[in-house]
């Protein structure tokens, strides 16, 4: 990485917030343990909850494209071909539930990295878009089309969600 701690910091936060604000505090840490560690993997609940959106939220939206045509692609092709069978049905569902691991544990990084180019072409904050993400929200379509899956994904949620909190408490 380039940049300092201090212009990640500016790059992070909103106008009013200062360190100990909790989203500029939560990728502080993050930033802190990546420069010790090197380790690019970490736990984001908000992106493994938003998936997309999240990164549309943070200015990213290549990253929020690439996540949502990932996340609407077994759909389409359930439907493109008329794939019934509950099996292919279910091994798309556990595609889904890959990505949204995949984004849960390197959204900060693909978010460091995102500052890092940003500041190093001379931005030196960007805050957010609530407006970016409650738009992509909207145009979601559901994907959801299976009681099998909505319970595979109901259950994935009610299992992960309660271990990356009680993991975060633990550090």
């Amino acid at each position: 990485m380039t940049i300092t701690r201090e212009q990640f910091f500016e790059f992070v936060k909103n106008e009013y917030e200062n360190e100990e604000h909790v989203s500029p505090k939560y990728f502080l840490k993050y930033f802190d343990n990546y420069e010790k560690t090197g380790k690019m993997a970490s736990w984001n609940l908000a992106a493994l909850l938003w998936l997309f959106a999240w990164f549309f939220y943070r200015g990213m939206y290549f990253y929020g494209l690439v996540v949502f045509l990932l996340l609407l692609t077994p759909a389409f092709l359930v439907k493109r071909f008329h794939l019934d069978d509950a099996i292919i049905i279910n091994l798309f569902t556990c595609v889904d539930i890959v990505i949204s691991i995949v984004c849960m544990m390197y959204a900060n990084y693909f978010y460091l990295r995102y500052a890092n180019q940003k500041i190093s072409n001379g931005y030196l904050n960007k805050g957010t878009n609530i407006w970016a993400a409650l738009i992509a929200i909207i145009l979601c379509p559901i994907e959801i089309n299976t009681n099998t899956a909505f319970f595979i994904y109901i259950c994935f949620y009610l299992i992960v969600i309660p271990f990356v909190l009680l993991y975060r408490n633990r550090e």
